[in-house]
């Protein structure tokens, strides 16, 4: 079959440093990946800046809240020294980073599955992209 060269949605971009595929992904290993830990999923999206900016942003906050702290102290059975290490404000942020992170992973994971479709269907081309 003759590809259509008039696609509105390419394939890939083909540059001098990277391939930017666009295929189809299973939005539950990417949101998984983000529970992992927060911007896992976007790496793996090939969403670079807003990964490395929530894994950051996640090691800040984890930081402040004393998550780490807290959890060796529960699993050494100091239950109290682990409630009073914890800054709760912090927690409470970390909480809405991590959501955020795993929504926003299935969200772009579910919309790039269908550009991916429409592709398919106009049989677009693999652009070059211009630098």
């Amino acid at each position: 079959m003759e590809q259509n060269a008039y696609a509105r949605y390419p394939r890939a971009y083909l540059s001098e440093f990277s391939t930017n595929q666009i295929h189809l992904k299973n939005p539950y290993i990417v949101a998984f990946w983000s529970m992992v830990y927060p911007g896992f999923g976007n790496l793996l999206q090939d969403r670079k800046l807003k990964g490395i900016i929530l894994i950051v942003w996640g090691l800040i906050i984890n930081n402040g809240a004393k998550i780490n702290l807290a959890v060796f102290y529960s699993f050494t059975g100091r239950f109290n020294l682990a409630r009073q290490v914890v800054d709760t404000r912090w927690l409470l942020l970390y909480i809405a980073v991590y959501a955020y992170s795993v929504w926003d992973a299935y969200r772009g994971t579910v919309d790039t599955n269908k550009l991916n479709l429409l592709a398919e269907r106009e049989d677009a081309p693999i652009k070059p992209r211009l630098s």
